[in-house]
This record gives C-alpha cells, sequence and structure tokens, in this order.
C-alpha cells in the first residue's frame, strides 16, 4: 500500500488502468469458460440420450422375447464410443436382463440401478436412464454411463487459451496506457513544478499556462488567480507594514510620554499617601506637622514650607510652623516669617484668604504683593505656592510652599496642593473633635463619678436611719403587743419595705444603666436557692389566701454555677409581681431543663399566677422602665415600673431571655431562661442527710387541696422510695384512713396542709384523733404562713412537725426522717420545726461576735438580731477600739461597719491583716455597712474582709452568713480539739449588748 501511496501520479494511473483492464477480461474469460462448459455438457446429454433411444429400438424385442444373446449384442455396438463406461439393461421388473461393459473396467464395478429416468452428472460420471417401451408398454430400461474426460480436456484447453488472451491484453494494455496516460499527467507535473518555483523563490507572479478548456484548464485558471491574489495580498502587507512601522514609532513616543506623566502623577500621588499615612498615624498636631511638610516640600521640590493660622486673640494671621530642607540657609527668611503678623487682607496669606483659592507667585520678585520678598530672595527663594486649608468646610489656615527656582503654574501640582490642604484640614478638625471629645468624656466621668458618689452618700444616708427602723420594728413584732400597738408597728415594717424596695430598685436600675454590675460565677445549690427566695415571699402569699408552689424537674442538677443573688432578685421580683397581682388561687414557680451543652446548660423558669393577667398591648410595654400595664393615676397595685426592665437586664447578663404569656382575668406566665456552669464535683449539702433506709417504703397520706402542690409532693416523696397516696379534702382523707386501717396497711406518715376548704388541718387532726378507729399515724403540718398560737395548738394536738411552704426538699426529707426515727426507737421528741431542724444540724450555735459600729441604733440592732440567735457580742465604736479588742481577746467573727470616725473599717482590717500570722486561720471579718453601689463589695473584698452585708440588715442574710461561719468554726474546732482543751471546755457569759461609752458612763456612776 505504501508502494501505491508514494509512487508518481502517471504510475498510479497506469496501475489503475492495468488492473481495471486485467479484471474485465477475467470476468469474460469465466463467463465464456462456463458457457461453453453449460454447452458441452448439454452436448453430452444429447449424445447419450441419441444412443440409448437407439439400443432401446433396436432391444425392445429382445427384451419382450427374452432374447438375452441379441440383447447383448446390441449393447456391443457402442463400443466404438470411448467415453461410455458401461450400458445395462434391465427387465420389466427390474432385474438385469443384459449388460456392457468397456474394456479395462474394474470387476468390482457395478452397474447403477434406474430409480429416476434422466440425466444425473456426479463428480466423474454422467449417468443416463431411459425406459424401453413396445406397442405402447413399458418392456424394461436402459442405464448408460459415461465419463467426463471429454469434459475435462475441453476445459484445460480453454483455460490455457484464456491464461494466454489475459497475459497479451496486460501487457498491451500497459503500454498502451503508459503512453496515453502522458497526456494527462505531463500537464499536472507543469503546474507542481510552477508551484514548486513559487514556494522556493515566492515569486508570485510566475503564471501556469493552461493546455485546454477541461479540467485541467480550469485548474490552471485557479491556480493563476491564487497566485494573483497572493500577489495582491503581499502587495498590500509590505504596504501596512510601512504604516505599522510609523504607528508604532509615533506610539512609542506617545507611551514614552504617558509613562513620564505616570511617572509624575505617580510621585504626587505617593506624596499624597504619605501624608495620608502620617496624618492617621499622628496622635498629635505638633507631633505630624513636621514630618507632613518634609514629605510634601521634599516631593514636590521644594525648600521651605509654612503653615499659616488666624490668632483668635488678635485677629492675625500668624505662622504656627515651619520646616526647611537640610543644607539650606533659609534661617534669615524663616525668621521673619515666625515674627510677622498679618491682617486678614494684606500680603500672600491675605490674598488666599480673602480669595481662598491658591495662588502662584512664578517669581518672588516681581510681585509686590509679598511682604517678605527681601528677606526671600536673599536667601535664594524665588517661587512660591499658597494653598488654603479647609475645616469643615470653613478656611482654617493656609500652607505655603517655597522653591529656588522660577516654575510656572502647573495645574497637576495646583490640585495635588489642594487635596493635601483639605487633608490636612481634615487632620486638623478631627484633632480639634478628639481634643473636644477628651474634655467631653472627663466632663461626663466626673458627672458620673459625682452622680455615683451622691447615690453612694444618699444609699448610706438613707439606709443608716432605715437600718434602726426597719431593725427595731422587727425586734419589738417579737414581743407581746396589744393589737393597736401591732397594727402601728405591722404598718411601719409596711412601709420601711416598701421603702426599700423603692431605693434598691432605683440603685440597681442606675448601675445597670451605668454597666456596672457584674455577673458572678460561683457554684450553688439550686434547689436552696429557690426554697430560699419563695421562704421569705411565703407569709405575703399567706396573707393573701395563695398557695406558694415550687417544682423542680428531676433531671435539673442539684449544685450549679452562676449568680445565686442575681437569681434570687429577678425570681424576687417575679413571684413577689405574681403575688401582688393575684387575689385568690395560686402563685407557682416550675424549673425545667431548656437545653444542654458542652461545658454548661439553660434551664427555663416559670412564675405563673392565676391573677388579674396583662392586656395584649402592655406585654412588652411592661418591661420598659418607669413603665406599668395600668399607669393610671387611680391605679391600684403601686410599684416604680422599675423591677421588671431590671429583672430583663439581669436575665440578658446571664445569657438568657424573659417573656410573657397572659390572657386578662386568666393570669400570667413568666418565663426567663439563663445559662448556668456546670459544677464541680463536690456536693454542696444543706444540714444532714437523712438515711435513705428510714424513708423507703412508708406509706404517706397527703391530704391538700391544692392539685399542683400534691404532685409537688408525690414527686418529692417518691425519689425517697416512699408510696404515697393523695387526698384533696377532709372527707377524702378520713375515708383513705379508714380503708387503710380495715385492709390491715395504715399510713404511718400523714403529710397535711391547714388551710383547706371546708375542714381545716386542725379540724382534720381532731376528727382523727375522735374516730372509733383512730390512726396511729404521724401528723406533720405544712402551711402557707405561721401565726402566733399554730405550734402551741399543734403540740396539744400531738402534731410531730411544723413547717412553712414552700418547704425545702433537704427540710422536708430530714424532718420526716427525725419523726420517723423516733417512732421507731418509741421516744418522745419535741415539735419539729425550721429553726430546730437548724439547731438539730448546728450543735455547736454560740458564737463569739465583735461588732464595729459607731451609730447606736445600728449597735442596738446588731446586737439584738445577734443575741436573739444566741450569739454573744461585743461592741467597738470605731476602727481603733476594734482593732484594741482583737488584741485583748479571741473573736469567732467580726461585723465591720466601713465609715467610721477616728479609723474606718477598711484601715481597721488592713491593721488586723497585718498583725495576722502568715499561713495562719485569720479572724473571718464581714463588712457591715450602707453602701450599696457598684464596686463597694469588690472594695470590701479587696481591703482584706472575706464577706458583705449591705444595710438594713435583712434577717435572712445575716443567718445565712452566721450558717456559713458556724460551719467554719466547726471545722476549726475540730482541727484544733487538742489547743482548745488545754484552754478548757467552760462556756463565756454573753457580754452586755452597750457600747463602750455607755460602759464608761456605767464605771463613772
Amino acid at each position: 500500500m505504501s508502494f501505491f501511496t508514494n509512487a508518481s501520479i502517471q504510475r498510479k494511473l497506469v496501475m489503475v488502468i492495468s488492473c481495471t483492464s486485467l479484471l474485465g477480461l477475467s470476468i469474460a474469460c469465466l463467463a465464456f469458460e462456463y458457457y461453453e462448459r453449460s454447452s458441452f455438457r448439454s452436448s453430452m446429454v444429447s449424445g447419450l440420450t441419441a444412443n440409448a433411444d437407439t439400443l432401446g429400438l433396436g432391444t425392445a424385442a429382445s427384451l419382450a422375447f427374452n432374447d438375452r444373446k441379441s440383447a447383448e449384442e446390441w449393447l456391443a455396438t457402442i463400443r466404438a464410443e470411448d467415453n461410455i463406461v458401461s450400458a445395462t439393461l434391465y427387465g420389466k421388473y427390474g432385474g438385469l436382463f443384459a449388460e456392457y461393459r468397456r474394456a479395462g473396467t474394474d470387476a468390482g464395478y457395478k452397474s447403477p440401478v434406474c430409480r429416476n429416468e434422466g440425466a444425473n452428472f456426479e463428480a466423474d460420471s454422467l449417468t443416463l436412464c431411459r425406459s424401453i417401451s413396445l406397442e405402447g408398454r413399458k418392456v424394461g430400461s436402459i442405464i448408460i454411463v459415461s465419463d467426463l474426460s471429454e469434459l475435462r480436456s475441453r476445459a484445460a484447453k480453454y483455460t490455457e487459451i484464456s491464461a494466454l488472451v489475459l497475459i497479451v491484453s496486460f501487457l498491451a494494455t500497459v503500454l498502451v496506457s503508459h503512453r496515453l496516460v502522458g497526456l494527462i499527467t505531463e500537464p499536472i507535473l507543469q503546474l507542481a513544478g510552477l508551484a514548486e518555483r513559487v514556494s522556493a523563490k515566492e515569486d508570485y507572479a510566475l503564471r501556469a499556462v493552461p493546455a485546454g478548456n477541461d479540467e485541467l484548464g480550469k485548474l490552471f485558471g485557479s491556480f493563476n488567480q491564487m497566485l494573483e491574489r497572493i500577489q495582491e495580498r503581499d502587495v498590500a502587507l509590505k504596504g501596512a507594514k510601512d504604516q505599522l512601522e510609523v504607528r508604532v514609532q509615533q506610539r512609542t513616543k506617545e507611551l514614552q510620554k504617558e509613562v513620564v506623566e505616570r511617572k509624575r502623577t505617580e510621585g504626587l500621588q505617593r506624596i499624597a499617601y504619605d501624608a495620608t499615612r502620617l496624618l492617621a498615624e499622628a496622635d498629635s498636631m505638633e507631633e505630624a506637622m513636621s514630618e507632613i511638610l518634609e514629605v510634601i516640600c521634599v516631593g514636590m521640590g521644594h525648600e521651605v514650607a509654612a503653615i499659616w493660622k488666624v490668632d483668635e486673640g488678635t485677629d492675625m494671621l500668624r505662622c504656627t510652623h515651619a520646616w526647611q530642607r537640610a543644607g539650606t540657609s533659609v534661617e534669615e527668611f524663616l525668621e521673619v516669617t515666625r515674627k510677622t503678623s498679618l491682617p486678614t487682607s494684606r500680603g500672600l496669606p491675605g490674598r488666599v484668604w480673602v480669595n481662598q483659592q491658591p495662588v502662584w507667585i512664578e517669581d518672588i520678585r516681581k510681585d509686590a504683593d509679598f511682604t517678605r520678598a527681601e528677606a526671600a530672595v536673599a536667601c535664594g527663594l524665588r517661587c512660591c505656592l499658597a494653598i488654603p486649608i479647609y475645616q469643615n468646610a470653613e478656611l482654617g489656615g493656609l500652607l505655603e510652599l517655597f522653591s529656588g527656582e522660577v516654575q510656572e503654574p502647573n495645574q497637576d501640582v495646583l490640585r495635588l496642593g489642594v487635596a493635601l490642604g483639605g487633608q490636612i484640614g481634615q487632620f486638623m478638625s478631627r484633632k480639634q473633635a478628639e481634643a473636644n471629645l477628651v474634655k467631653a468624656k472627663e466632663i461626663a466621668e466626673a458627672a458620673s463619678r459625682a452622680k455615683s458618689e451622691f447615690l453612694a452618700n444618699m444609699s448610706h444616708e438613707i439606709r443608716t436611719p432605715l437600718n434602726g427602723v426597719m431593725g427595731m420594728t422587727d425586734l419589738a413584732l417579737d414581743t407581746q403587743l396589744e393589737p393597736e400597738q401591732r397594727e402601728y408597728l405591722e404598718t411601719v415594717k409596711m412601709s420601711a419595705d416598701s421603702l426599700l424596695t423603692v431605693i434598691n430598685d432605683i440603685l440597681d436600675f442606675s448601675k445597670i444603666e451605668a454597666g456596672k454590675v457584674d455577673i458572678e460565677a460561683i457554684d450553688f445549690n439550686l434547689r436552696d436557692c429557690l426554697e430560699t427566695t419563695l421562704k421569705t415571699l411565703a407569709i405575703r402569699a399567706d396573707e393573701k389566701g395563695l398557695e406558694l408552689l415550687c417544682e423542680v424537674a428531676p433531671d435539673v442538677p442539684e449544685t450549679v454555677r452562676g449568680d445565686s443573688g442575681r437569681l434570687r432578685q429577678v425570681l424576687m421580683n417575679l413571684v413577689g409581681n405574681a403575688i401582688k397581682f393575684t387575689d385568690k388561687g395560686e402563685v407557682a414557680l416550675k424549673v425545667q431543663m431548656e437545653a444542654t451543652h458542652d461545658h454548661d446548660f439553660t434551664l427555663r423558669l416559670t412564675v405563673a399566677d392565676s391573677g388579674i393577667g396583662i392586656p395584649r398591648e402592655k406585654q412588652q410595654v411592661i418591661f420598659d422602665p418607669f413603665a406599668q400595664a395600668d399607669s393610671s393615676t387611680t391605679r391600684k397595685y403601686g410599684g416604680t415600673g422599675l423591677g421588671l426592665t431590671i429583672s430583663s437586664r439581669l436575665v440578658e447578663m446571664m445569657g438568657g431571655r424573659i417573656w410573657v404569656e397572659s390572657e386578662l382575668a386568666r393570669g400570667s406566665q413568666f418565663h426567663f431562661t439563663t445559662r448556668l456552669g456546670i459544677a464541680d464535683t463536690k456536693v454542696i449539702e444543706v444540714g444532714t442527710i437523712a438515711p435513705p433506709e428510714i424513708l423507703r417504703g412508708v406509706k404517706v397520706l397527703i391530704v391538700d387541696d391544692n392539685r399542683t402542690n400534691r404532685r409537688i409532693l408525690e414527686g418529692m416523696l417518691s425519689r425517697w422510695e416512699m408510696k404515697s397516696t393523695s387526698a384533696q379534702d377532709g372527707e377524702e382523707a378520713l375515708k383513705k384512713l379508714s380503708e387503710a386501717q380495715q385492709a390491715g396497711a395504715p399510713f404511718a406518715l400523714i403529710l397535711m396542709d391547714m388551710h383547706m376548704p371546708q375542714m381545716d388541718g386542725f379540724e382534720l387532726i381532731e376528727r382523727i384523733r375522735q374516730g372509733s378507729n383512730s390512726s396511729t399515724a404521724t401528723i406533720m403540718m405544712l402551711t402557707s404562713a405561721g401565726h402566733r398560737g399554730d405550734a402551741a395548738r399543734c403540740q396539744e394536738l400531738g402534731v410531730a412537725a411544723y413547717l412553712l411552704k414552700p418547704i425545702r426538699q433537704s427540710e422536708l426529707r430530714e424532718a420526716i426522717a427525725r419523726v420517723l426515727g423516733a417512732r421507731e426507737q418509741k421516744g418522745a421528741i419535741a415539735l419539729i420545726t425550721r429553726y430546730s431542724l437548724h439547731d438539730a444540724r448546728e450543735p455547736s450555735s454560740s458564737l463569739r461576735v465583735l461588732l464595729a459600729e459607731d451609730n447606736l441604733v445600728n449597735q442596738r440592732l446588731a446586737c439584738r438580731l445577734l443575741e436573739k440567735r444566741g450569739h454573744s457580742v461585743a461592741v467597738a465604736a470605731n476602727g481603733l477600739e476594734a482593732l484594741q479588742a482583737v488584741e485583748k481577746e479571741s473573736f469567732d467573727l467580726v461585723f465591720m461597719d466601713v465609715q467610721m470616725p477616728v479609723m474606718d473599717g477598711f484601715e481597721a482590717t488592713a491593721a488586723i491583716r497585718k498583725r495576722e500570722e502568715p499561713g495562719g486561720m485569720g479572724l473571718p471579718i464581714v463588712a457591715l455597712t450602707a453602701h450599696a453601689m457598684k464596686g463597694d463589695r469588690e472594695k470590701c473584698l479587696a481591703a482584706g474582709m472575706d464577706g458583705y452585708i449591705s444595710k438594713p440588715i435583712r434577717p435572712q442574710e445575716l443567718d445565712e452568713v452566721l450558717r456559713k461561719y458556724l460551719a467554719r468554726r466547726a471545722e476549726r474546732v475540730e482541727a484544733q480539739e487538742s489547743t482548745l482543751s488545754k484552754k478548757g471546755a467552760a462556756k463565756k457569759e454573753p457580754l452586755s449588748c452597750v457600747s463602750r461609752g455607755e460602759e464608761e458612763d456605767a464605771a463613772g456612776r
């Protein structure tokens, strides 16, 4: 194939013609041979048929008369036919009658049997079968077999002739086509040679001469046309090339000019950038101005620069800043410039000030209005550019630039100068604004400090007398009083509580607004915090006949990390509002898990009431400062309108949100969430944990008309593995007691609510005791608020425990364990109250306390509060007396006022800490002060104090502090048991709670 591909076109044509001719001749020879072969076969069949018919006529009589001899003679007549192999006669019934065989035939040759009449060609022979008839009757048949030797001989001769014809024809075709093909290939070869010369010499002027008008002629014409187009294009390209070279030269000159302009522009932009950077980074005008003037002068090719501004005192233009290039001698000109003062309408500065446009002086010597021309020329300065400086769209100064060469005005330089002047003006405006802002900030801080000091002083001055009012009122209410006196004192207490609430709300709101409230993160017992908070509100709820409930979900952890004080503040506000706006029904606190995170979790707390409800349009307004749902002058409920605002801000600071759901006359539900951390693995315990085996399996009857309260108690008892049954009133309780008694499985314990409709707790107990089958179950009374005489009546009726709701889980468990334990031991036990529970947990409940307080009323109040709780108190009127008392005797706890004469609480604390041994157990000091502003607690702790109580003193807060240091004292006693035993176990008699001044008066008397 590659040979044909690479051959010349003439050879290819010859090969194509020759092969085509050879193929045609071969097909013709094959056709003739096929025809000849078919004709010869037909002639053979015709010859054998004639012989068969002849023999049939001759042997018909022999067959009819059964003459075999004559039949064989007739068959022997075909001996002359060399190609006949055999001839056989068969009788009428197919039997062999006579046979002829050619000489030399094999002895084992068998004559074929006639099956079908006619001729049949086989591979080596031709067999013909014919019937023999006589007078219309078949008398037999004849079969003649002939070989094909003659057919093969004729075929071989024809093949030889055909091959000879093909060879001769092929040679003739090759010779003739080689000669004739040249007529076609010669013009093509000429055209190929012309194309080669055009390609080699790139001479497109050459042309091909056509030999005719056939296809080759058209090809030559098209080739010549192509050469003409190429020649024309070559000429056009050459012209374009010449023009392109000219244009390239022109463009190169333009680009060179643009590069020069761009470099110049970039230089100007660099000046602007450097000036802008310096202005942005500079802290003051003096620091930045010299560097800015240097950048401008160096970049623009000037030697001297000056800034002029109006002196506000004299209304004259004066030079405020000046700069000179290093190596120039222009001191004389700068000295004249600094000393020159010009009106705003004279000289170059005045010209710029009046026109408020830049001024370019090409040659100072030719400008008559330039007042410093003599000094400038003497220093070699010739050209000057003056640019206005705008501050807040007003002219605030101007910039002068001087050069030693005469220069024509340049618009680009002028534009850059104007831009730089604007930037300098902005910088000057910004610095002026910053100075004003700093001044305003200092004024605001001073005002804030004054406000804080005022609030602190007001807090101290208000809380100090209020402490005496509230404390003494509480003490007086605990004494035997006439009804009218008690009414007066309760009114005083209520008014004082309201006043303290208002003061606290205002102070808290001011601290929150000032951003001075921090959220602590300490571990605390969540359930104890909730229950303690509700305890303080239980009396208010009971006064209105409300059920105060607390339900904590089981999956809520006992110990959490967060700000318990702020959480308690929010709850106090929400629960207090719920009690205030609810006349009947219940107030419930529900705590459940909202979401858990990797290191903390979110709780949802819900305070629900059955009160008056809030209109939908007011549900967002109530969280705004000083806003209330009912703001009319005739409103029924009081308040400052700050409680919910403070709660909302505190909830946000604790990482939560607050919202309300309410309907008029259907009650309200206040929801808020808070994020609390996971506390340490140590457990914060309240009191002694009751042993679980005492409670397990005990049958308990719960009698309470409030369904939510019953559910809460059932949940607590089920966690302690106690078996509880509930009754909603006295009649149902009596029925269940009787059924249990009859079934032989009586109740061991009854938890009974005091205030129930139709039959209260005392009446139910009397019915139980008077019954025929009186129950022997231990009875524990639960009440929303205690009243005088309730405890005595409980003792008369044999009640084992008398506890206030909402009851703490730990208190309830401890109380149940104590009453059940006494029952199992068949011993007597006094009436259990929350106070007796506390006393049982802390056997050593007496502390030696030093009170450092200068106010006589506060001295008496604190002494009375501490002595009522079984503690002994010594009083010091100032810090120096407290220091002397500590040196003379030992104390378990010190309550230290902060503001005292002679030596204040901070100085006294520092002196006490200084005298203590390093590494030893320091004397606990708790600040007792009327200061309640932001930072006061931190100041006290930083001064070395261990705790902080604000005035007025709240008994709950005082109890918490005393419990803390009682536990610490117990640990210290246990650790120093051997040392204390040497000093003796005799108890000291409590000191009289009087001031040192009173002691001196007594001694004098």
